[in-house]
């Protein structure tokens, strides 16, 4: 399969690393904070992927928009709080990511965490070595529109029917479908198998030990 692939796109939170908790976590006690219904893990793992502005507006609409930026303010100050709480990465990514870049191919982040979160991220988990461009909520559309992927496709002057997606949401997924390109949805993050077979992924893994058999 590389051999059709020059970028590999990965999704950040629930899919490289384990912090789906955490943000689960984060949005609950922000919504405690600006005395708003708390929702449920459920919810809170429907809008993970999205830009915080779409999150808000999924989880309490638009008659809340004035309590948007208390909320941001909120959700960040518990996200510093917890800044040194050292999330996992799932089993087997550096394996993969080690692999794909032996096989020179190139890799790159869309995400929704905003650009100061996700370069924090990459290098407190030791992985922004493997990643030569990344794309945040805070340079392109939110999740589900192509921009992430297109301005990736751009900046590696490949076409994207050249690169694939690799999510944990619904939303990783459409964006692909949405770029016209593939995608592989993974099990262990956001969504269930059944949510992100809906997107009609290439296929679904449970544990990237069985990527670097697929993607050979």
């Amino acid at each position: 399969m590389l051999d059709k692939y020059k970028v590999v796109i990965f999704d950040w939170d629930g899919t490289i690393m384990d912090s789906i908790s955490h943000i689960v976590q984060c949005v609950q006690q922000a919504a405690k904070s600006n005395a708003l219904p708390v929702p449920d893990e459920q919810s809170v793992k429907n809008i993970i992927g999205l830009s915080l502005p779409e999150a808000f507006s999924t989880l309490y609409g638009k008659d809340k928009e004035a309590d948007f930026e208390q909320f941001r303010e909120n959700y960040k100050a518990q996200y510093i709080k917890d800044d040194d709480v050292n999330l996992p990465l799932f089993d087997y990514v550096d394996t993969l990511l080690t692999s794909l870049c032996e096989q020179n191919v190139k890799l790159s982040v869309a995400t929704g965490k905003g650009r100061r979160g996700l370069d924090n991220a990459m290098h407190r988990s030791g992985l922004a070595e493997f990643f030569s461009y990344s794309r945040t909520s805070d340079e392109a559309l939110s999740k589900p529109a192509p921009d992430m992927l297109l301005q990736t496709a751009r900046y590696f002057n490949v076409h994207p029917n050249e690169c694939i997606m690799i999510g944990d949401s619904i939303h990783d997924l459409n964006m692909a479908n949405n770029a016209g390109m593939d995608s592989i949805g993974v099990s262990f993050g956001a969504h269930s198998k059944s949510i992100l077979t809906e997107a009609k992924p290439l296929t679904i893994l449970d544990c990237y030990s069985h990527a670097l058999q697929w993607l050979k």
